[in-house]
């Protein structure tokens, strides 16, 4: 973390103890280092647990996986579930927050998440694409082979 995290979250914990609501982005306590070389490092979570000790008071996470945010977006661009898709490279966030605002759902293997994570998570994605680039290829009609055959495979014909 850089100062200025360090900073954002000391003024989110001096507000939240006069009286403030504890509002972080996210409830992961751990995160991916962008290169899997580093492993796993703290996240937002991990920061959010020592302040609702201290203010006494618990946090309401906005961000993934809560699904009001999706909500909040599609009521905004008016945007219909069916005609929505949440594409991301997390199961716990991008995925479960698809999930529990009750959208298709597509993992793309070309992030943090390999096929071989899938087998622990208790929840599926719609579909497994193996990169950021089969999703071109499906909306311009291409189809395009699952990668789990516990999901749907991608078929546009």
């Amino acid at each position: 973390f850089g100062a200025q995290s360090w900073q954002v979250q000391w003024r989110r914990w001096v507000t939240s103890s006069h009286g403030a609501n504890v509002t972080p982005p996210a409830l992961s306590v751990v995160g991916m280092c962008r290169s899997r070389d580093h492993g796993r490092m703290p996240s937002v979570g991990a920061l959010v647990t020592p302040i609702e000790k201290v203010s006494q008071r618990s946090a309401y996470f906005l961000g993934k996986p809560n699904p009001l945010m999706l909500r909040y977006a599609l009521a905004k661009l008016n945007v219909r579930s069916r005609d929505a898709v949440v594409i991301g490279d997390r199961m716990e966030t991008d995925i479960r927050c698809g999930l529990e605002a009750t959208l298709d759902t597509v993992l793309v293997l070309t992030g943090v998440q390999r096929v071989e994570d899938l087998a622990s998570f208790p929840y599926r994605p719609s579909f497994v694409l193996r990169s950021v680039g089969d999703v071109a290829a499906v909306l311009s009609g291409e189809a395009v082979e699952a990668v789990d055959p516990d999901v749907e495979a991608v078929d546009t014909s």
